[in-house]
């Protein structure tokens, strides 16, 4: 008697797994595109129907349509009778509200800061300089101070990706005898706020760029620690502020050159 093969799941082969690398941009600007149009966020009560997604984001509903069934096929949405979307578990990810949130880091990913610099990485592989300094004539966070939007998407980007890394340093790090904890470049302070809530007795100092720091405040207002912190401003290179115990850097020490590191 023959067996079924009707529930073999066949392993991939190497032509698909490469095949999904080779598309990941489209897949990456798909992420961005929905984040942007506030999808998930519409979604974040239940289905609806990809018509009324459209008229309340204000875009083409056939676009919508070939976005969402796009997306659909790599398990962020399902769609049901009369073009009706709902998110997945995996897609409620990509709510703002949702505690794992990658909303943030989904739309800096395919902003023009990240996109047109690697769409340039052969000028980098090259010269060994930066891709994103060529692209928009000044480096990243000269870019920043003088473009307060596109910090502001970065800034969202680094608080989307910290909520997870921030539960797993607290969790895995002994903080015994630190009474004050500096985050140097700590953007909004979420990594700290996390620290700063599981250690009832620390104190913190929240450090980074005037324009960065300016938005701290209410990250720790939210987390109900506003009156253990001090937030302050300036350039790490020059000068960091005193009367810390202990000093915490998180995806910075990447951002420079191995002299300046």
């Amino acid at each position: 008697m023959a067996k079924s093969r009707g529930n073999r799941t066949s392993p991939l082969r190497p032509y698909d797994v490469l095949f999904q690398m080779v598309i990941g941009k489209w897949i990456s600007q798909a992420l961005g595109t929905v984040v942007e149009i506030g999808v998930p966020d519409q979604l974040a009560k239940g289905a609806r129907q990809c018509r009324d997604i459209a008229r309340e984001a204000g875009v083409s509903e056939d676009g919508l349509y070939r976005l969402l069934r796009a997306l659909a096929s790599v398990g962020l949405f399902a769609e049901s009778a009369d073009r009706r979307f709902r998110l997945t578990g995996m897609g409620q990810l990509l709510r703002s509200d949702h505690r794992e949130s990658l909303a943030g880091y989904a739309r800096f990913t395919a902003h023009d800061i990240t996109w047109r610099p690697w769409g340039q990485l052969n000028y980098s592989v090259k010269t060994g300089m930066p891709a994103f300094d060529h692209v928009f004539n000044a480096s990243i966070f000269e870019h920043f101070s003088r473009n307060p939007e596109v910090a502001a998407v970065f800034d969202e980007a680094m608080t989307s990706i910290s909520a997870v890394e921030a539960r797993a340093t607290s969790d895995a790090y002994d903080f015994k005898g630190v009474e004050t904890l500096m985050d140097v470049a700590g953007g909004h302070g979420l990594l700290l706020a996390t620290v700063l809530r599981r250690h009832k007795m620390m104190r913190g100092v929240l450090f980074d760029l005037p324009h960065v720091a300016a938005g701290a405040a209410a990250t720790f207002t939210r987390a109900g620690i506003i009156g253990r912190v001090r937030i302050e401003s300036g350039d790490f290179f020059k000068e960091l502020p005193s009367g810390a115990d202990a000093i915490i850097m998180k995806h910075i020490v990447h951002d420079w050159e191995d002299d300046s590191a």
